[in-house]
Order: C-alpha cells, then structure tokens, then sequence
C-alpha cells in the first residue's frame, strides 16, 4: 500500500505556466491558478489496500457539462490514479480510470496544463442513488463500491 507522503509527492505538480496541484497531508487536493487569487479545493485521493488510487469529488448534479452531459476531471490527477468517484447529494458516480480515458472527451477551452480536463459523458459511468439499494449501470460492470 501506498504511504501518504507518497502519495502526496505523486500529486504535487507545478505545470509550465506556474499553476500548481498540491496534495496536503490528509491526502485533500488543491488547484492554485496563477490567473486567480484563491486556491481550490478540488477533492482528495485515498489507496485501497492493494494500492490503487481513487481519486473523490463532491459535486452537484447542475455543474454537469450540458453540451454532452458529462462530468469533467482533471487530466493530471485523471492519469495517477485507478478510479473516479464524483459524489453528489444525490448519487455517487463511479468509473474505472482506462474507461475515462477511452471515453472521455477533451474541450479546448481549457487545455493548457492544470486546466486540463477529460470529460466523461455520465452513460459511462456507475451510478448508485444513496436512498437505493440496487445500481444503475450501462457500462460500470466490475468498478469498486
């Protein structure tokens, strides 16, 4: 299993334009862009026992993508880790790392280093709603709980 400090090491990024991905010691992402004041906390990633990384948001459904109703992750932390989970108040969406990267999409009006970001349609993901006991799930067959 991974320790944290390596963990922490493995998303500490600095990109070629001074944006910064920082991961403290409670394993809490941030996204310090050098065009804004604030720094965002933007989820966190945590190690199964067997070492594969999850990488955990909050989000609310509204701030889906409506253009191809998706949700969108950061490529950096996409790349570093085994699985996405998105929590909303609603659900939690989860999905295995190499089908968001075959399935996702990039948009171009981010693309420049942190801002970087896939975007995964939700037909792709697993989705389970907290007040069920069953799933919902075109293609998440096989993605941890």
């Amino acid at each position: 299993m991974l320790k944290n400090q390596e963990i922490q090491r493995l998303f500490t990024l600095t990109d070629n334009h001074g944006n910064r991905l920082t991961c403290d010691i409670h394993l809490h992402l941030y996204l310090s862009l050098v065009t804004e004041t604030r720094t965002r906390n933007i989820g966190r990633v945590y190690a199964l026992p067997d070492g594969e990384l999850i990488y955990e948001k909050h989000d609310d459904e509204k701030h889906v993508f409506k253009k191809n109703n998706s949700w969108s992750i950061h490529y950096e932390i996409l790349k570093r880790v085994n699985y996405v989970k998105v929590m909303t108040r609603k659900c939690k969406y989860w999905i295995k790392t190499e089908d968001a990267m075959s399935r996702g999409t990039f948009l171009h009006f981010r693309d420049q280093g942190m801002e970087k970001k896939k975007y995964i349609p939700l037909k792709f993901w697993f989705e389970q709603e907290y007040n069920t006991v069953g799933a919902n799930s075109s293609t998440g067959e096989g993605v941890r709980a």
